[in-house]
Parts: C-alpha cells; sequence; structure tokens
C-alpha cells in the first residue's frame, strides 16, 4: 500500500473517530441535563400551577409545602432506585452472575417503584384536598396532559 495513501486513510478514520465522539458526548450531556431538569424545579411547577388553576395566596403556599415534602422523598427513592439498577447491571456483567442477588435487587426495583406511584397518589390527593372543585377539574386535565408528556418522554428515555 502506498505510503502517502495509508497516511490519508489514518487521518480519514482519525476524523471520523473525532466526530462520532464529540456527538456521543453531546448526546450525554444533553441527556442528563435533560434529565435533571425535570426533578430540579418544583417551585417552577408551582408558579405554573398557580396560573393555570387560579390558586389563592393560601392554596399556593399549601401546595409549596406538601410538593416539598413530595420532591424530597421522591428523590431519595430515585437515588435508591438508580443505585439498584447499578448493583443489577454489575451483577449481570460479572463472571458468574448470581440468580439470588438478581432476583432480590428485581424485588427491591420492582418494591421502590411501587412506592413511587404510591407516593404521587398520596401527592396528588393530598393537593386535590386544597382545591375547590373547579380547580380540581383544572387539575384532572393537566394530569392527562402531563401522563401523556411522560410517556412520550419515556419511550424517548435511553435507558430506564
Amino acid at each position: 500500500m502506498n505510503y502517502f495513501t495509508k497516511k490519508r486513510l489514518i487521518i480519514w478514520a482519525i476524523v471520523f473517530l473525532f466526530i462520532t465522539n464529540i456527538s456521543t458526548l453531546g448526546t450525554i450531556l444533553y441527556q442528563k441535563w435533560y434529565w435533571k431538569k425535570e426533578f430540579k424545579e418544583p417551585m417552577r411547577n408551582i408558579k405554573f400551577l398557580k396560573k393555570e388553576l387560579n390558586l389563592t395566596d393560601s392554596q399556593e403556599k399549601q401546595i409549596k409545602i406538601i410538593s416539598q415534602e413530595h420532591f424530597l422523598t421522591v428523590r431519595e427513592r430515585f437515588h435508591e432506585l438508580k443505585n439498584n439498577k447499578i448493583k443489577m447491571f454489575e451483577c449481570l456483567n460479572s463472571s458468574n452472575p448470581d440468580s439470588i442477588l438478581l432476583d432480590s435487587i428485581a424485588t427491591k426495583v420492582g418494591s421502590i417503584n411501587t412506592l413511587l406511584c404510591k407516593d404521587a397518589e398520596k401527592h396528588f390527593l393530598n393537593m386535590s384536598k386544597i382545591l375547590n372543585k373547579n380547580q380540581k377539574e383544572k387539575m384532572n386535565i393537566l394530569y392527562k396532559k402531563m401522563k401523556k408528556r411522560k410517556e412520550k418522554d419515556e419511550k424517548n428515555c435511553p435507558i430506564n
């Protein structure tokens, strides 16, 4: 093979790998930013609710308190869920995966998901106690829109 042809081929391979690495890095950073922003801004969501549901100042304060408590609980559960999934993948990637350990981790992941659903249910029930009939109807419409958006986002999420 000609020296100059070989050199040109190596340069193109390096350029291709560089572009691929930059694209991958950009995708990873975007995904981290996108999924973190969903959980960083609970107060922004309260302002949105105040505007959409015409909350009184008293209702807004009560919802802030409920939302902060819910946010802290959910954040802890998500960290626990993430850690258990990491343990599961580490176990799966080991040379001799332990099926008993994998089963116990899967059970933990399932129970955490159940707790997250119960937490969300409790949160919405607590919020609905504060709202009047008209606000509850608007909240149900918002909840349905949010659920559709969440399902769409979950389809686009690379790792569930």
